[in-house]
């Protein structure tokens, strides 16, 4: 016997080994697990889904938030515009009414004569010309585009009252279309504003 027991007291020396035998009720059986897990991944994939639905809607609502500022600065312009024109002729327009010509209030070049300015639905996009000399707006890939490239114009349509008449003349402006590339956030439009001509 080891020298270190030697001083110790027999009941010491003639311990044996505890052992521990846990009952068959603790712990967790294969079926409590797989059902755990299967409950666990559930609640995932609903949280995962809402989760989703709120980043598409998020999405949408920036879109479309993008959009109408575009377009609000686009009918601004075009209302300040007509609203002091003269001469509104849609000649050179299809006949779903999709452009608008008139006399502007400048002299961009200081020619002596006033500006002539076209707006036309082209493509997509709604867009504008100045025109300072005989004929320069005469092919599309003269005009500047006034809407974002999200901004899909599907409808424009400028309906005006009888020229014979200019103290009472009236534009009409419509707009349709949609904004946002991916089908899931794409939101639609329909805008409408009449614009009475100024009389000086």
């Amino acid at each position: 016997m080891n020298n270190k027991f030697k001083n110790k007291p027999s009941s010491f020396r003639n311990l044996q080994p505890t052992t521990y035998n846990l009952p068959p009720n603790l712990g967790f059986t294969l079926v409590e697990m797989l059902v755990s897990i299967s409950v666990f991944l559930v609640v995932m994939l609903v949280a995962a889904s809402s989760l989703l639905s709120i980043i598409d809607g998020n999405n949408k609502a920036q879109s479309l938030k993008s959009a109408i500022n575009n377009l609000n600065f686009a009918l601004e312009d075009m209302e300040k515009n007509i609203r002091v024109g003269t001469g509104y002729n849609q000649d050179l327009c299809s006949i779903n009414k999709d452009c608008i010509k008139f006399v502007s209030y400048k002299d961009s070049d200081n020619s002596g004569a006033n500006d002539d300015v076209y707006y036309k639905l082209i493509g997509e996009s709604i867009k504008r010309c100045v025109d300072l000399t005989t004929n320069s707006c005469s092919s599309d890939n003269d005009y500047t585009p006034m809407t974002a490239p999200e901004v899909h114009i599907n409808y424009l349509g400028f309906y005006k009252t009888d020229p014979t008449e200019p103290e009472k003349a009236r534009v009409l402006i419509v707009i349709g279309g949609f904004a946002g590339a991916k089908p899931k956030i794409q939101t639609k439009f329909n805008l409408q504003t009449t614009v009475s001509q100024r009389g000086f």
